[in-house]
């Protein structure tokens, strides 16, 4: 019995030690395949970082690929083919003659890239990219100024460790990087006139130079002998730098103007226009006959060369207009193939800058009188309104009086410190709950040094938008809102500022595009926009790391500066149908609100309202995209619970603006879904709007009209897309507007809405009312009717008696 109990139990115990062998087999072999699935997402990972950040140094280079890549590796083949005329000793390998053009390419691509990393990362190239080239890196956001600084370190001890190691030419690339160091860091470029000749001429030669030398090393790698440049090279070389040196004044032709009010020192400007022009032209022919001479070429050999400098110079000296002399400049540039780089103020910026010195001369052009015009044609009639201590009764409209005032604006005579004092407490009783980023006390203090420009920009930008947005009149005696605005841009153009001001000039800018804003300068505005965003970009307000180590207070006001920015950013481009440049970490510490000024936390919940918005339709998601249609419904079913606020002005912002993303959201999903037509259905129902829009007339009826004109045009471009939605509607779906008399239906609320649009002193657009017209007449609605309007609520007495004792309160 014992034998066989043990027989029947190793028999029992053999399938079972088997199962669990079978087991643990494919335990091991799930946990191989999920470690080679986790080791293969990593490297994929790694693979799409390192695309990433190639792309970025390629976007670093992109615009001198051309001139700086393509031209120095055609000095070198040029230098190579001379052969014994410019080097000795080297043994040319013409089969290897392709790598040595690759190596050539590669060299003044790095070198390129450790001279554009320096430039691009500066203050003043971060906004004029951000507004000519938003593609680049920095402006784009694809990496911070700080981060760029690090990599050109690292581009350049990479860069001279091969070159001392396996490229050559070290010496020549460490001068070369000195002579950058020095144009870029040092602003040698915009010093005197022959500090600037001496770097071009530096640092294009050494440039070309190097490159010839790496291209012969890489060619004659395999040999053992030593290659040196001859004498007829280095005087070659030598002639080269004496050509840039003694023509690069060409380019300060087309300059003078802007030169002379920056106070830059140039050979124009010291000798006169006709001395150098005659000077360039002469040194053009002179180079012209000597080059060719210098290696004899002959007779047959010099015309060629002649022929074309006597055209480059006789066009110099004829044609002398600012657009001839860009061509001279071109002609010149072709005829000896300098490098760019930065040859003064651009031409939009040293033209503002002209006419701001002309207007403190009190002298007018035929110029100046147009764009004032114009400007004064483009500024919306303003109604009586209180708006300062002296105000006429008359108020009204900019007269003619108006835009000569708006013209003839003396620079000497600055705004008083009192007109700031009054508008500044304005935009603190009224506006600091819409932009709670200045403190007016602050600010009235930093007025009192009137040596402060940067603090008098800022405040004539602030006084100007609270002016424009609150439609506040202008008084006989005080300047006028547009005068603010030129005064603040005028002194903008002559300011240049340092990191620990950047702010200033941020908030500068944005002030100044609510200004341009409210007085449909579109275009002008999101240029505005777009140059506040690029100083965000150089100081990392998108990003978690510009926050470590800063005290609270400090943390939370940088945060309100970037949220009112990512807002701004997300309702102007949705409004005007552009793209948005601002993207804030997902990881910026928490926004706090700020109960000592009143904000409480309407402010922290109308950005958290836009990070819902951003969050279910980001703009670079595509209509097909897995989740896209399912995260709208969510957030069109979804009810954000409103903020307890006694702040009227606040209450109307997060009111429309829910209703508005909402409305925004449905028209971006319906077009890709069978929408259902029953009212009841909070998502992608083709009723949404007309749901939204009767929940938002019975929020609107406990809010006055100037709670929703502080918001300025552009509260009417959010209430004008709710209307338009309902009559889109009503005309694609005209079953469900029919109703009984007895019931609110489409055609009510969208007359109501109308109504309301027309009402407020901020619809100053033209435009929308007339195509709402339309749209209207469409709907079979000949006119709005505005007594309607209060049958149009279904708010309980007892919301009304709360609100009202919020009002009187």
């Amino acid at each position: 019995m014992t034998s066989r109990s043990v027989t029947v139990t190793k028999r029992y115990n053999e399938p079972i030690s088997m199962r669990q062998s079978s087991l643990q087999c494919m335990q091991e072999k799930q946990a191989t395949h999920q470690s080679a699935y986790n080791a293969e997402t990593e490297r994929s990972s790694r693979m799409k970082k390192l695309a990433y950040h190639f792309v970025t140094l390629c976007l670093f280079t992109k615009s001198d690929m051309p001139t700086s890549t393509g031209i120095n590796t055609t000095f070198a083949i040029a230098g190579i083919l001379a052969g014994p005329g410019t080097i000795s000793n080297a043994d040319i390998e013409w089969n290897d003659m392709g790598k040595g053009i690759l190596v050539a390419l590669y060299f003044t691509w790095h070198l390129t890239l450790c001279f554009n990393l320096g430039n691009q990362r500066q203050p003043q190239s971060v906004i004029e990219d951000g507004v000519n080239k938003p593609w680049r890196p920095i402006p784009a956001g694809r990496i911070s100024p700080e981060l760029t600084h690090k990599w050109q370190l690292v581009s350049i001890v990479s860069l001279l460790a091969l070159c001392y190691t396996t490229l050559g030419a070290w010496q020549e690339t460490a001068f070369y990087l000195f002579c950058t160091w020095l144009y870029n860091e040092r602003a040698w470029g915009d010093k005197s006139w022959w500090q600037r000749a001496l770097m071009n001429a530096c640092g294009i030669t050494t440039n070309r130079v190097a490159t010839l030398r790496v291209a012969v090393t890489a060619i004659q790698a395999n040999s053992h002998e030593n290659f040196e440049f001859t004498n007829k090279g280095l005087g070659w070389f030598l002639m080269c730098a004496s050509l840039v040196f003694t023509t690069i004044q060409v380019q300060d032709l087309r300059d003078q103007e802007g030169d002379k009010l920056i106070d830059r020192q140039t050979f124009p400007l010291i000798l006169g226009d006709a001395p150098t022009r005659w000077i360039t032209a002469v040194a053009v022919m002179i180079w012209s006959l000597v080059c060719p001479l210098y290696w004899g070429l002959g007779v047959v050999g010099c015309a060629v060369p002649i022929l074309t400098g006597a055209i480059v110079s006789a066009h110099m000296l004829i044609c002398r207009s600012r657009e001839q002399d860009q061509t001279s400049f071109r002609l010149v540039a072709a005829w000896k193939r300098k490098k760019s780089g930065p040859k003064g103020p651009r031409k939009r910026t040293k033209e503002a800058i002209l006419q701001a010195q002309r207007s403190a001369k009190h002298t007018r052009t035929d110029i100046d009188g147009e764009i004032r015009a114009q400007d004064l044609a483009e500024a919306p009639s303003s109604t009586p309104h209180n708006g300062s201590p002296n105000s006429s009764p008359s108020g009204g409209s900019q007269s003619p009086q108006g835009a000569q005032d708006m013209t003839i604006v003396s620079y000497d005579a600055r705004i008083p410190r009192s007109s700031f004092s009054y508008y500044l407490n304005i935009y603190h009783d009224c506006l600091y709950v819409v932009w709670p980023v200045i403190d007016h006390e602050v600010l009235l203090t930093r007025l009192r040094n009137p040596d402060n420009k940067i603090a008098y920009a800022l405040a004539a930008s602030i006084c100007s938008a609270t002016r424009a947005q609150l439609r506040l009149s202008s008084d006989d005696a005080g300047p006028s809102t547009y005068q603010m605005a030129y005064e603040a841009e005028q002194s903008r153009l002559m300011l240049d500022y340092s990191k620990h001001q950047i702010i200033d000039g941020l908030l500068t800018c944005f002030f100044l595009h609510v200004f341009y804003s409210n007085t449909g300068r579109i275009t002008k505005s999101t240029l505005l926009l777009r140059e506040a965003i690029a100083y965000a970009h150089i100081l990392g307000l998108h990003q978690d790391l510009f926050y470590t180590d800063l005290d609270h207070d400090t943390i939370q006001y940088h945060l309100r500066i970037a949220w009112i920015l990512f807002i701004t950013d997300r309702a102007h481009s949705l409004q005007h149908d552009l793209p948005p440049t601002f993207k804030l970490s997902p990881t910026l510490p928490e926004l706090h609100p700020q109960q000592d000024a009143g904000l409480g936390s309407a402010f922290c919940s109308l950005c958290r309202l836009f990070q819902a918005f951003d969050d279910a339709c980001p703009p670079d998601v595509r209509s097909n995209q897995v989740g896209f249609l399912g995260a709208i419904s969510s957030q069109l079913r979804a009810r954000h619970p409103l903020p307890l606020c006694d702040n009227e002005i606040q209450r109307a912002d997060i009111v429309v603006t829910d209703s508005w993303l909402r409305v925004v959201l449905w028209k971006a999903a319906i077009p890709y879904v069978d929408a259902n037509t029953d009212p009841n259905d909070q998502g992608l129902s083709v009723s949404f709007p007309t749901s939204v829009a009767r929940d938002l007339l019975a929020k609107l009826t406990t809010l006055s009209s100037c709670a929703l004109e502080a918001h300025g045009p552009g509260m009417m471009s959010k209430l004008f897309e709710v209307a338009n939605s309902v009559a889109d509607v009503i005309i694609c779906a005209p079953d469900l507007a029919d109703v009984d008399s007895a019931h609110v239906g489409p055609r009510d609320i969208l007359c109501a809405l109308s109504s309301l649009i027309a009402s407020l002193r901020t619809t100053s657009n033209p435009a929308l009312l007339t195509l709402l017209r339309e749209k209207m007449m469409a709907c079979a609605l000949g006119q709005a009717g505005p007594g309607r309007l209060l049958q149009i609520t279904d708010v309980p007495d007892g919301d009304l008696q709360s609100e009202e004792m919020n009002l009187v309160d």
